[in-house]
């Protein structure tokens, strides 16, 4: 890893498995004993939000926290229309082009002219954060298991943008970023037939397109002397997890 760059947590999961819970956690987590993490929310949901006691986050870094001996929580909720807006005004030399954005909407007309725009904008916002060196460690709740992998392939992205120019060079070095040991994507699952398979077939997906894998996360596990039979179904369904993280499964 560049000694510049922060680590960055990507945490993902199938839907309702809790993953913003996590997110938020390991924020606190990795801002315990000090200096300060960023957390970053990039679909304008509120379930991380009440995971820290908010009832929405920030559209900027602040701080919404205070983690054991000291360390910090600094959060936002990445809004994409005013990515895509700072974004066209900074680097679209058209004035004719960002006043149609700002007519029909920014985000739809990016989707129009490269689908692609949005996923690598709001990443490359990830990624400078990290390089600023501003931050212990950057956490992101990401999309969950069915987008996720789009999310961050920004190469597939690539494909979508113009050849030359600013925002196919923020794409490229986006790219290789992600794919850098400065990352990892954490998986959030429940000990239940569904979200496993999903979060195998998700597994996979991010594997084959050269993301680096961190940990998974079994949510809501109980305890043995609360329900041990449900609880030997339960890691009788995590087991297929283990050889999907290590790469075994087809």
């Amino acid at each position: 890893m560049d000694d510049s760059s922060t680590a960055v947590h990507v945490v993902t999961g199938k839907g309702g498995t809790g993953k913003s819970t996590v997110a938020g956690a390991l924020a606190l987590s990795l801002a315990a004993g000090g200096g300060r993490v960023l957390l970053l929310e990039v679909e304008r949901r509120p379930s991380v939000a009440a995971t820290l006691g908010l009832s929405r986050l920030p559209d900027s870094p602040e701080k919404v926290a205070t983690a054991e001996g000291g360390g910090e929580v600094f959060a936002c909720s990445l809004d994409a229309e005013v990515v895509l807006e700072d974004y066209m005004s900074t680097n679209v030399s058209s004035s004719l082009a960002v006043g149609a954005a700002r007519r029909f909407g920014v985000t739809e007309f990016a989707t129009a002219i490269a689908p692609g725009l949005r996923d690598v904008l709001l990443s490359g916002y990830v990624v400078a954060e990290a390089r600023r060196g501003d931050w212990k460690a950057v956490v992101v709740d990401a999309p969950p298991t069915g987008r996720i992998a789009r999310f961050l392939d920004v190469t597939r992205a690539l494909g979508e943008l113009a050849t030359t120019g600013p925002i196919h060079r923020q794409a490229r070095d986006t790219a290789a970023f992600l794919r850098s040991d400065a990352v990892q994507v954490h998986m959030v699952t429940l000990a239940e037939p569904l979200p496993v398979r999903e979060s195998i077939e998700s597994l996979d997906e991010l594997r084959e397109v050269g993301l680096p894998l961190g940990s998974v996360v079994v949510n809501k596990i109980l305890d043995d002397d609360l329900c041990a039979a449900a609880l030997s179904v339960d890691r009788d369904a995590v087991a297929g997890v283990v050889p999907a993280l290590l790469g075994g499964a087809g």
